[in-house]
């Protein structure tokens, strides 16, 4: 079909892509294989496209530096930097300049780490699982797919889907309890 083969071709524009090694710590974000989150090839439409259903991953990696060894070392620097010069303490512009360098060096010896959210989409009815409940996950799902597909993504649970029962059902959900 058409529209595979466009969405084949957006899934391949909008895929993850390793950053440079040197790459600071903004965050990467793109489409993935579901089984293997290093395969972010959509050429081949059977490894993510089944009957009716496309299933993806949105793979996320972000460089985290350990902020308290790295306040310490700062701190550290700082303190060198101050006594070879005789001065009781360092300027903040020395100190920017001693943290940007540190945090160059420590990222570029940095390995990213990723995360993923697998995405069911079954395109018969339009509905769109997604594997997480995270809040931010979600989001970040929603943007990508709209950026991607073109569609928007909106909430949906149990109780949307009977809106006119949902305060039967909250109120007689049966609740027992026991005092001890």
């Amino acid at each position: 079909a058409v529209w595979r083969d466009q969405l084949r071709q957006r899934l391949n524009d909008h895929a993850f892509r390793e950053p440079p090694r040197s790459a600071g710590k903004e965050e990467v974000t793109g489409w993935c294989s579901a089984r293997d989150l290093l395969d972010s090839d959509f050429t081949d439409i059977n490894k993510w496209s089944f009957s009716q259903y496309v299933l993806l991953a949105l793979r996320t990696s972000v460089k985290r530096l350990p902020s308290r060894d790295l306040k310490a070392t700062i701190q550290k620097r700082c303190a060198d930097w101050a006594a070879e010069r005789g001065v009781e303490r360092c300027p903040s512009s020395i100190k920017k300049e001693i943290r940007e360098a540190l945090e160059t060096e420590w990222l570029a010896r940095t390995i990213p780490s990723s995360s993923t959210v697998e995405v069911l989409w079954d395109t018969a009815s339009g509905v769109v699982s997604v594997g997480t409940s995270s809040a931010k996950a979600l989001d970040r799902v929603r943007s990508y797919f709209r950026r991607t597909t073109g569609f928007s993504l909106g909430p949906e649970s149990p109780i949307s889907w009977a809106p006119d029962r949902a305060d039967a059902l909250l109120t007689s959900a049966p609740i027992s309890l026991e005092v001890a």
